[in-house]
């Protein structure tokens, strides 16, 4: 799924343009079913502190086969901050 939602990702990215798709364009063009825009407050806090990237806007909250949820990105800003923020975390 992961390969599936980053090809989505890639073809919704590569046609975005700020101020002309709708949050639910964006995750439907993901495929995703059940989502939120309002993310946890201290995980956009963390990211935006560890990324600089603020994600609400940017990202959504999804709850497709999760009964708490994982971000996903609808935007390049999006992807990036996820990107950066996983590869600071550690795993101990």
């Amino acid at each position: 799924m992961a390969e599936q939602t980053r090809a989505a990702l890639d073809d919704w990215a590569s046609r975005h343009r700020p101020g002309h798709r709708t949050t639910a364009e964006a995750a439907a063009a993901l495929g995703l079913q059940v989502y939120d825009t309002a993310i946890p407050q201290d995980w956009a806090n963390a990211v935006a502190d560890a990324t600089g990237i603020y994600p609400p806007g940017h990202v959504v909250w999804c709850y497709d086969g999760s009964l708490s949820g994982y971000p996903v990105a609808l935007t390049e800003d999006g992807r990036r901050a996820l990107g950066r923020w996983a590869a600071g975390r550690r795993i101990t």
